[in-house]
This record gives C-alpha cells, sequence and structure tokens, in this order.
C-alpha cells in the first residue's frame, strides 16, 4: 500500500515538473512574441517612412529633370546652345535612359556646327526610343555636312517610314543621292517626289540642279521656268537660268534678260545685276 502511495506521489511530481516546463516555455514564447510583435511596429513604421521618403525624393527627381529639360529646350529656342547644352548634360546625368535630352543637345551642337557631335547625341537618342522622328533627321543632315552621303539616304528613308509624305525628307533624300554621285538614283527620288508633289517649286529647282551638274542644261531648263511659274520670286532659278543663257551665248545682256524676266521681285534692274556681276 505504502509503495503505491509513494508510485503515485512520483507520478504526480513528474506531471508537475513537465506543467511547469510548458508554463515556462509558453510564458517565455508570449514575451518574445510581445517583443517580436513590437519590434515589427517599429521595423513596419521604418519601412514605411523609407518608402515615403524614396517616393518623395523620386518625385523631387522628376520634377527637377523636367524642369531642367524645359530650360534647356527654352535655351535653345533663344539660340543659346552652349547654355542649353549644360542643362541637357545635367538631365542626362540623372537620367541616361532618356532620349529627348540627347536628341536637343545633338540639335544644339547641330546650331554650332559640331556635326560629328550632332551624329552621335541623335544615335544615342534613337538607341533610347527609335520613334523619334527629328533625330533621324538632325543625324542626316548632320551627315550630309560630314559627306556621309549614303548614311544621310538611310536616315532619310527611315524617316519616310514613319512620314511617307513628307516632302522635305524626299527632296533631302534625292539631293544626298545627287551628293553621292548616285544620279541614276536621284533622278528616281526626284520624279517620285514631283509625282506626289507636281507644285513643289524646290522640287523643280531641285532636279535642275541635279541636270546642271550632269552637263545636260537643256533639260535644267523646263525645271527652272516651272519652278519660276510656280513661286516667281525664287532667285536661284533666275540665276542658274541666266548662267545657262550666258554659257550658251556668251550674250550678257541677253542672260540679264532671262535673269531679269518674269520675276515680281527681280524683274525690275535684275538684268542689270547680272550683267554687273559677270562684267
Amino acid at each position: 500500500m505504502s509503495n503505491e502511495i509513494i508510485k503515485n506521489t512520483n507520478s504526480l511530481l513528474s506531471s508537475l515538473a513537465k506543467i511547469r516546463i510548458y508554463w515556462r516555455f509558453w510564458i517565455t514564447f508570449a514575451v518574445n512574441l510581445d517583443i517580436i510583435m513590437n519590434n515589427y511596429r517599429y521595423i513596419r513604421s521604418f519601412l514605411l517612412i523609407l518608402i515615403l521618403s524614396v517616393t518623395s525624393l523620386t518625385g523631387v527627381c522628376q520634377l527637377n529633370t523636367e524642369r531642367l529639360l524645359t530650360i534647356g529646350r527654352n535655351a535653345l529656342y533663344f539660340e543659346d546652345y552652349l547654355l542649353s547644352i549644360q542643362y541637357f548634360n545635367q538631365v542626362i546625368k540623372v537620367k541616361p535612359y532618356l532620349a529627348d535630352p540627347y536628341f536637343f543637345r545633338g540639335l544644339a551642337k547641330f546650331y554650332l556646327e559640331d556635326y560629328s557631335g550632332a551624329e552621335a547625341d541623335c544615335t544615342m537618342a534613337i538607341n533610347r526610343n527609335p520613334f523619334v522622328v527629328d533625330a533621324y533627321e538632325v543625324r542626316a543632315l548632320s551627315r550630309l555636312q560630314t559627306g556621309k552621303y549614303l548614311d544621310a539616304v538611310k536616315d532619310y528613308d527611315k524617316g519616310l517610314e514613319f512620314l511617307p509624305e513628307n516632302k522635305v525628307f524626299m527632296l533631302n533624300k534625292a539631293i544626298a543621292l545627287q551628293n553621292a554621285g548616285e544620279f541614276g538614283d536621284s533622278h528616281a527620288a526626284y520624279d517620285e517626289l514631283l509625282q506626289k508633289f507636281p507644285k513643289y517649286d524646290k522640287g523643280y529647282l531641285g532636279r535642275a540642279q541635279l541636270c546642271l551638274a550632269e552637263k545636260d542644261s537643256l533639260a535644267a531648263l523646263p525645271d527652272l521656268d516651272k519652278c519660276l511659274e510656280l513661286n516667281a520670286n525664287t532667285i536661284e532659278a533666275y540665276l542658274m537660268r541666266a548662267d545657262i543663257h550666258y554659257g550658251k551665248s556668251k550674250d550678257c545682256e541677253a542672260a540679264g534678260e532671262r535673269f531679269g524676266c518674269g520675276g515680281q521681285t527681280f524683274a525690275e534692274g535684275g538684268g542689270a545685276v547680272y550683267k554687273q556681276g559677270v562684267s
């Protein structure tokens, strides 16, 4: 009987010990959980503040770069090209992935006659956004200035993919082909241009210049006459037409008459001006 009591007592003591251990575990867990939750609140607050700060800084950065870009464009508009480049440099430093600051900086360099720099910047703009049509135009003009005529043709072809009715692109493409010595392709480009725009006086003037480059003055005359019919104030057409007649007859008087006839601006005294220039 006594052994049974001792056995039960030991069993009870063992159970109480286990309960005490579990109780300590759960108290410790509860305390740690409370600490964790309090720390979580602090961490959550810290992360929230951090996110808001980053968002705020991003907004300020966005606002500043847009403002710098606007100031740079205004400086470009007022022909302060060096100042505009400084602003575009700042935007590029902060956001080098944007196309616009590269394009506008390239445009400023073009006006400063830094044609290689303009070409490079326009290329950077196109690499970032291949849909900036103006970048193809400025790069083409820069390439024309540096003698890269066939590369300029490629840019005009690309621009015409976006703006197939752009007659200036078509005209400049024909001029680039002429400068490259591709007279046949240049004729084809002029023919396409004048078929689409039969009243475009600059197209006839350009084709006349192409004919004169080929020493075909007879083919040039009808285009010059058509140019003057469409725009009687095109002084280049009068000069070219007078040069053709003077080259044939060496008659300064007759050439002067051809220079002076027909134009509203150059009709009076035009022949005398031409005669003075060649005498």
